[in-house]
């Protein structure tokens, strides 16, 4: 489960190097997906459904009656907005929004303050508001409060090939080991490790972390630090408001 452009692919693939694992669907359940309780309820042992699906009563009792792991991937909201900017200008251009950040905006510098504002109903031809990044990221975070869901980090999970490091990475997959319950030692882990670095997914930009600090204006910092500043705090990026 995440947020888009936090890791989703980053996530799946880890699972899937772990033996017995497996995809249920290929479909990317969301937030509007008429099925999506439907979908969960359907899960096996080893079964693993992508999704990004903000916080509900519904769906967190569906998950607990049905004794399926939610594991939440999330990663630096700075780097998300560039990653989402990059992703809709050029790498989907069938995405619904890349036709107004291709055609409505001047520039990346514009495109990425879309991606952190949000984009009025009125501006987008289906009429559909596209959120802003802190409203994205409170419906996710809501999934806090409940103890049987695994917060983990792009930022340790992308190991030194994205710029993170080896000890976290192996860290963040002990704790989905033991999160998932899977008899699985640290052979197994390590050899998940060595795997799990995927630039030819679909979706792949960069998969760097801190591309922020060399893309970010003072205007989008600025945005961001108004925001969603107690966000970084709270996950853990920053540990106050002077970055």
């Amino acid at each position: 489960n995440s947020i888009p452009k936090s890791g989703t692919n980053l996530l799946l693939r880890a699972l899937y190097l772990f033996p017995k694992m497996r995809r249920k669907i290929h479909k990317t359940l969301n937030s509007s997906s008429q099925d999506s309780l439907i979908t969960i309820e359907s899960l096996k042992n080893g079964q693993i459904c992508a999704a990004h699906l903000k916080y509900s009563d519904r769906i967190q009792n569906t998950l607990d009656r049905n004794n399926v792991k939610n594991i939440i991937i999330v990663r630096d909201p700075r780097d998300v907005a560039v990653s989402n900017c990059m992703y809709i200008t050029y790498k989907d251009t069938s995405h619904r929004l890349s036709n107004y950040f291709i055609n409505e905006l001047e520039d990346d510098d514009e495109r990425i303050l879309a991606s952190i504002e949000g984009i009025p109903a009125n501006k987008l031809k289906d009429g559909i508001e596209s959120l802003s990044l802190a409203e994205h990221y409170s419906g996710y975070l809501a999934w806090k409060k409940d103890p049987r869901c695994l917060f983990i980090k792009f930022d340790d999970l992308i190991g030194e090939k994205g710029g993170g490091t080896g000890d976290a990475q192996i860290q963040s997959l002990r704790s989905i080991v033991e999160h998932m319950g899977l008899n699985v030692g640290e052979r197994e882990v390590m050899k998940v490790a060595k795997g799990i670095f995927n630039p030819s997914s679909r979706t792949f930009v960069k998969g760097q972390i801190g591309t922020w600090k060399r893309t970010l204006n003072s205007s989008h910092i600025q945005t961001i630090k108004s925001s969603m500043g107690n966000y970084l705090i709270d996950l853990g990026y920053e540990k106050n408001s002077s970055w």
